[in-house]
């Protein structure tokens, strides 16, 4: 079996038989080329209007997208039921894309290059299409909003500087869940030219390649990736791209990345829109979708909507800000499965294993609630006390709750994030984040890494608007007051400080 197919196996042994053993309606993506130079590749299944179900896929003839086909020319099979009527869309919807630039201090030489390639790739984007720059070191940071004005985009990226290590899993963990609330279509595209590293040959990010492609899956986006320079984990790259419907590219050099940006940017823009309302129940089981097209076939999974205790999953309000925290006949049956099966267990009518098994099944379903439900700031922090309220009742495991508390702490996480763009809601996500952590539904770590992302940004919004003595002498009493409050580090009060002095 050829390095990269092996590679791309072993990873989705590793995500979906995370508890011992491979499930068989566990999503997986194929893309596959045929002997003519063919290749299908489905980057993404849409079921935001589910039934109706719209795949963007790309057609490529020797790399280069193939133009011009019609519903004639594919065939849409769901778990092997033919779907029928097909339509292509003769306009794409507006694209939602991340790029990630390493900023690492391997990267010194290479900045200027990559900058003016990332740059470039902007060009290829349609009017409605919105771009988003985020760049990792040793720390993640976005450095702008999703946005349509490429100026601020071209701006952000010509501001990137080259020092640290690298956390590369954490950097595309947060570009995906940046893209969790998108409609239309979503790509991220990554530039990186090293390994997760935190300077000493151990791993710098929290969460694991399994904890990307996971992410990339729920949500349903492609990751394309530029692998840079030759001291980089081609296999592992090649593996998260392949398994998420992106592509990945080798950069032997620099000055290879302005065409190779330009070819990911030439198949986003040639993607097709195939749109067909599916036959099969909202149940809410695992799908795959098989795409034929030039005689190549492309498989893909998804999540259907509904089944049992998703309810919220038809509301059309379920993810606005009006809508509940999640459903709460749905959490009281959830609740009092796993009572019975702790219960049964303690009565050793269960053993262990089968107990195990029940209750996993149950944390999925609550976190498919949870998911349903409003994504307010209010609504995260009730759903992070329940989880605390189920674990402190031994109905869930420790494992479980942390999991389940990972994500709820990303969603948190990048809710402050899309809100930073002036002091007063920084100043109050530090506050959220604090009280959240005193409440003990985040731990110290998650807290922490919120807290540097939240002061890196009031700190360049302080140091940038201060200009006159009385907007300096506000900025220092803004850094004073969070700096009580316990919301900074003295180290990030300093630092802040010495700027301002600086002005």
């Amino acid at each position: 079996m050829p390095l990269r197919a092996a590679c791309v196996c072993l990873l989705l042994l590793a995500t979906t038989g995370a508890y011992g053993q491979e499930q068989p309606g566990s999503r997986h993506v194929t893309g596959k080329q045929g002997a003519a130079g063919a290749q299908v590749l489905i980057n993404e299944v849409n079921t935001d209007q589910y039934p109706r179900v719209q795949i963007f896929a790309t057609v490529l003839k020797d790399g280069v997208p193939l133009r011009g086909l019609g519903a004639a020319d594919f065939r849409v099979r769901e778990d092997e039921v033919d779907q029928e009527p097909l339509t292509v869309a003769p306009q794409l919807p507006p694209l939602s894309v991340v790029l990630t630039l390493d900023t690492s201090g391997s990267m010194a030489k290479r900045m200027q290059a990559a900058q003016a390639a990332a740059m470039r790739f902007l060009d290829t984007l349609g009017g409605g299409d919105s771009a988003q720059v985020v760049t990792f070191a040793r720390e993640v940071r976005r450095l702008t909003a999703m946005s349509t004005d490429r100026q601020a985009v071209r701006e952000a990226i010509g501001r990137a500087v080259a020092r640290g290590d690298t956390a590369l899993y954490d950097a595309l963990y947060d570009s995906i869940g940046l893209v969790r609330e998108r409609a239309g279509r979503k790509a991220i595209v990554l530039l990186s030219d090293g390994v997760d590293d935190d300077g000493t040959g151990k791993p710098l990010s929290k969460h694991t390649m399994q904890d990307v492609v996971g992410l990339a899956r729920d949500i349903n986006v492609p990751i394309y990736i530029l692998g840079l320079g030759t001291e980089i984990d081609e296999a592992g790259l090649a593996a998260v791209a392949e398994a998420t419907g992106g592509l990945y590219f080798k950069a032997p050099q620099a000055s290879d990345l302005q065409a190779l940006y330009q070819t990911i940017g030439a198949q986003l823009a040639g993607q097709y829109a195939i749109t067909y309302t599916s036959s099969l129940p909202a149940d809410g089981s695992e799908r795959r979708v098989d795409l034929t097209a030039q005689e190549v076939t492309a498989s893909k999974a998804y999540k259907a909507a509904g089944g049992s205790g998703t309810a919220a999953a038809e509301n059309p309000r379920a993810r606005g800000a009006d809508a509940p925290c999640y459903d709460a006949a749905a959490m009281e049956s959830l609740d009092a499965k796993l009572r019975k099966i702790t219960d049964r267990y303690a009565k050793g009518l269960l053993a262990s294993t089968e107990r195990d098994r029940q209750q996993r099944q149950l944390v999925n379903e609550l976190d498919h609630l949870m998911a349903q439900g409003s994504g307010t700031a209010a609504c995260l922090q009730q759903q992070l006390g329940l989880v605390y309220t189920l674990y402190n009742g031994g109905l869930i495991t420790s494992v479980q709750r942390d999991a389940s508390r990972k994500v709820l702490h990303a969603k948190l996480h990048d809710g402050c994030l899309t809100l930073a763009t002036d002091v007063p809601p920084i100043a109050k996500c530090l506050k959220l984040m604090h009280g959240t952590y005193e409440q003990g539904f985040i731990d110290s770590t998650q807290r922490d890494a919120s807290r540097q992302v939240l002061w890196q940004a009031l700190h360049e919004l302080l140091v940038a608007r201060a200009r006159a003595d009385t907007e300096i002498d506000q900025a220092f009493d803004v850094v004073k007051q969070l700096y009580e409050q316990g919301l900074i580090t003295s180290v990030q009060r300093d630092e802040t400080r010495r700027a301002l002095s600086e002005k």
